[in-house]
């Protein structure tokens, strides 16, 4: 399925807002999840990467609008891959490809890592992008919606918990803080190790955020049981529902 709409992707190239003399020709395949499917293309000589958006950005609350904006900000960076054009109608986008290699837990648990990629989490912050802070109450109780739609609620219990969360993050967010850029879904497969540095790729769930969501996020990378977060602040809460909904979310909305 994924591959047929891929071929008639390739065959809109005439209509793709950027100059081509002829067909782009598929090299391989680079990732198949179950929201995305991306693909390696050769346009002209010129290596990029076609990504096709699933059906479930509402379900998982992607915020493909401030992706385009992010990305148009981190342009001449270099922190990030850069947008070639991205079409709403048909829901594709082109990138530049990012020539790398994707990190692994390895590089998680690697101090001298760690420390590579929270001086580059330090640099996006200083990117000022205009932008409403995340409301994570209503970003959460999408999940929770679609899930009641889906025919899959929370447990009881659970429910309860996750209704105690909220009060706790909703009062957490009314402290001031000074808001900022934030990756907000920092997996290995999401920073690709360059011969020029980091670059952070997939900024589909990005935000304006708190300044330690990003840092508690690489934090959690190197937890044995995800639950542990539970027992740690709001922000670490916040990390586990959000992980937790999406994951169900996901598995939810797109079983197959």
């Amino acid at each position: 399925m994924k591959l047929d709409r891929l071929h008639q992707v390739l065959e809109s190239w005439r209509s793709w807002p950027v100059y081509l003399q002829c067909k782009p020709t598929l090299q391989e395949s680079l990732s198949r999840g179950r929201s995305n499917a991306s693909y390696l293309i050769n346009a002209d000589g010129e290596l990029m990467t076609l990504r096709l958006d699933g059906d479930c950005t509402e379900y998982l609350g992607m915020d493909r609008a401030f992706e385009e904006k992010v990305l148009t900000a981190l342009a001449k960076t270099g922190m990030s891959h850069k947008l070639i054009f991205s079409s709403r109608e048909q829901k594709f986008s082109v990138f530049s490809y990012v020539k790398g290699r994707a990190w692994s837990m390895q590089d998680f648990l690697n101090p001298q890592q760690r420390r590579r990629l929270t001086q580059l989490i330090t640099q996006i912050q200083s990117i000022t992008i205009g932008y409403p802070v995340k409301d994570y109450g209503r970003y959460l109780d999408n999940y929770i919606k679609h899930l009641d739609t889906l025919g899959l609620p929370l447990a009881q219990q659970e429910f309860r918990r996750y209704l105690e969360f909220r009060t706790e993050i909703d009062t957490f967010f009314q402290q001031e803080f000074n808001p900022v850029l934030s990756h907000h879904d920092l997996v290995p497969e999401n920073i690709i190790e360059t011969s020029g540095g980091l670059t952070l790729i997939d900024w589909e769930y990005a935000s304006m955020t708190h300044p330690d969501f990003d840092h508690r996020y690489i934090e959690s990378q190197l937890l044995n049981n995800p639950r542990e977060l539970l027992d740690g602040g709001s922000l670490n809460k916040l990390i586990y529902w959000t992980n937790y909904l999406w994951e169900r979310t996901n598995k939810a909305a797109l079983p197959n």
